[in-house]
């Protein structure tokens, strides 16, 4: 029963990483824009941190435990990504490069 709860809990996280980055894509007002053609930026993310997000980031969970939570302040137009558990990779897109 403990190998199907925690199968059950991987497979929900990872659900739930799929759809922070569907919110994310969706968030953004154009389509999908290019990586700049130098080395992107990589932040790693541990359980706790949080990390504003930009048009063109990608986050990718680097353990099998992550957890996302994603905020949308919408005065601002500010989009946030918080891990509640496990650790992720933010890779910046071109729009936090240029800012």
């Amino acid at each position: 029963m403990t190998d199907n709860k925690q199968t059950m809990i991987s497979r929900l996280a990872r659900l739930l990483l799929a759809a922070s980055i569907l919110v994310l894509a969706a968030c953004s007002d154009s389509g999908g824009s290019g990586r700049s053609q130098g080395t992107p930026e990589v932040e790693t993310l541990q359980t706790g941190d949080t990390a504003e997000v930009f048009e063109g980031d990608e986050l990718e969970h680097t353990s099998d435990d992550t957890r996302v939570q994603v905020r949308h302040e919408e005065d601002t137009d500010r989009k946030f990504v918080t891990i509640l558990s496990g650790t992720a990779e933010l890779i910046r897109g071109d729009a936090y490069q240029s800012r």
